[in-house]
């Protein structure tokens, strides 16, 4: 009976998952497009800003929490990050970052717009995490938002690494 309650679990998984909404703000990169097909410049800065409201179950967190995980994830990847938002090339805005909690499963979802201040172009990158939520604790929560701030932003640090080591 416990073999059966154990393997169980093995398939208990973290699903995530993203969607981009618009032409991208690189612009980004095709499968079968090369980077000498157009010259394309590595922004100089990127900026992040969380203007998201906070609820339930992440009241208790504050706008710098949900900003340090997508500047976890745009580390290292080319161009410097700066604290001014008028004068980074790159602008990531976090627009929602939020989790649905159920009895036994969780849902976090993060939506970002990116924004290059040279052309002007703004894109809508979204990421969501589904898992089991085994204990329902802020450490969990903010695991899931962190997955789903990976998922959302995975496109954009693919793109500027491409760009930025060319």
């Amino acid at each position: 009976m416990l073999f059966v309650a154990l393997s169980a679990t093995a398939g208990c998984a973290t699903k995530v998952s993203n969607t981009v909404i618009g032409e991208g703000p690189l612009p980004l990169l095709s499968a079968d497009d090369g980077i000498s097909a157009k010259s394309r410049e590595c922004p100089a800065t990127i900026s992040v800003t969380d203007e998201s409201v906070k609820s339930a179950p992440l009241t208790d967190i504050g706008n710098q929490v949900v900003r340090s995980l997508a500047l976890e994830v745009l580390q290292g990847v080319g161009p410097e990050i700066t604290e001014a938002q008028s004068e980074s090339e790159l602008q990531v805005v976090v627009k929602r970052a939020y989790v649905h909690k159920l009895a036994s499963s969780k849902s976090a979802v993060v939506v970002l717009s990116v924004t290059n201040r040279v052309s002007a172009e703004s894109t809508v990158y979204r990421g969501r995490s589904v898992g089991v939520n085994w204990w329902g604790t802020q450490r969990e929560y903010l695991e899931g938002l962190k997955l789903a701030m990976q998922e959302a932003l995975g496109p954009v640090a693919y793109q500027l690494q491409r760009i930025c080591a060319a």
